[in-house]
């Protein structure tokens, strides 16, 4: 539906990046790369459909969808969150700093909050392990090791034992299936993750476990939390007064977490995540580095109704074609097949002249339009 409400220029560039998408060639076997190429183009049909929406638009869509009454996470209590997932220590950068060297090697992923707008952040794909210091408004999210197996380890005792009692704690319960990438998340005061859904693997259930310093969570329903962030990163000056008008509707919860406590978020929400600072919050103990273990859960039987749709040679066929663009294709195909009869060319012959073709139209600028891979992505 949101597709069907996009506005012309909306509409074609979702088609560019609908060809874009179904250009992708992903083996079969690589699930989770077909699913992060479906995903990113999911997301672009909401940054589309936000433009020129109001609050009140959105508000009501996410009405009308039913968002407004789903759970977006809670922090667990009773034993097993408190006695067997929880971890509680006091973690300095110098302790923190070998466990980063095994899980990451000898280049780190970072994150740095933007200093104009904490809704950016400017990343740091490969920093040499021996250049990284402590500084505020900076974190790693991808500090992560694969698992091969219930009893593998990555000789980090602490990600370690985690893994080893998330199995245990799931064991023999095959409505559930385990991540085998675990997270070691830690961040530095200041640190803003914007509001979002984790869509970087399939629908899922996130167990996090707070074992240093304090984080806090604020849960949006989810077409809600998205488009605050999509009005964040493009007029910052709007956040304050979206934000007061969610909290006098009653709208979104907060889920301040500490050392020792557990968080799990569901799948169905949005959430943005704040790192706070002692220094602005005397009630807050003193802490150097917030730091979080990770794990997150597939329910089996959507997970594997989400394979079978993913598997196939139309996986990536997400939208279907306007009139205007299936007239497009028809034409093209005409005209193509009329030059082959004239030059007299086999079908390698006029692939071949294609692809130079491309090459010689590099620099082409039709309509005042880039063609998204010659900007270096597919970002609209």
């Amino acid at each position: 539906k949101m597709v069907e409400e996009l506005g012309p220029d909306q509409r074609r560039k979702l088609s560019r990046a609908s060809r874009h998408l179904q250009g992708s060639c992903v083996p079969e076997a690589d699930f989770m790369a077909r699913w992060s190429k479906a995903s990113e183009f999911a997301s672009q049909v909401l940054t589309l459909w936000f433009k020129g929406k109001s609050f009140e638009d959105v508000l009501a869509r996410a009405k009308e969808l039913g968002h407004l009454d789903l759970p977006c996470g809670c922090v667990l209590e009773g034993d097993v969150a408190s006695q067997e997932l929880a971890a509680a220590d006091d973690m300095s950068f110098e302790r923190l700093l070998p466990m980063v060297k095994r899980l990451s090697g000898t280049r780190v992923s970072l994150y740095n909050v933007h200093p104009q707008n904490c809704f950016r952040q400017n990343q740091e794909h490969g920093l040499p392990i021996e250049q990284l210091r402590p500084h505020d408004g900076q974190g790693s999210l991808n500090t992560t090791w694969i698992y091969d197996g219930e009893h593998d380890t990555s000789n980090v005792q602490l990600l370690d034992e985690f893994h080893s009692i998330v199995h245990q704690t799931l064991h023999g319960c095959p409505a559930v299936s385990i991540n085998p990438r675990f997270y070691l998340i830690w961040k530095f005061q200041h640190y803003v993750t914007s509001y979002h859904q984790d869509t970087h693997v399939p629908p899922h259930f996130t167990i996090y476990n707070q074992v240093s310093g304090v984080s806090l969570f604020h849960f949006l329903p989810l077409l809600v939390g998205l488009y605050v962030t999509y009005v964040g990163r493009q007029e910052p000056n709007q956040l304050h007064n979206i934000l007061e008008r969610l909290d006098k509707l009653g709208i979104g919860s907060l889920a301040p977490i500490g050392p020792g406590q557990v968080l799990l978020i569901f799948p169905f929400g949005s959430h943005g995540v704040w790192v706070p600072s002692p220094t602005l919050n005397e009630s807050l103990p003193k802490f150097q580095v917030s730091l979080i273990r990770a794990a997150e859960l597939f329910v089996t039987p959507a997970l594997k109704s989400i394979k079978q749709r993913l598997r196939g040679r139309r996986w990536n066929k997400i939208v279907e074609p306007t009139d205007d663009e299936v007239d497009q294709l028809n034409r093209f195909v005409t005209a193509q097949r009329s030059i082959r009869r004239e030059l007299n060319l086999s079908k390698r012959d006029w692939a071949w002249l294609v692809s130079c073709t491309w090459d010689a139209m590099a620099d082409d600028d039709f309509n005042g339009e880039v063609d998204e891979e010659s900007e270096g992505g597919d970002s609209i």
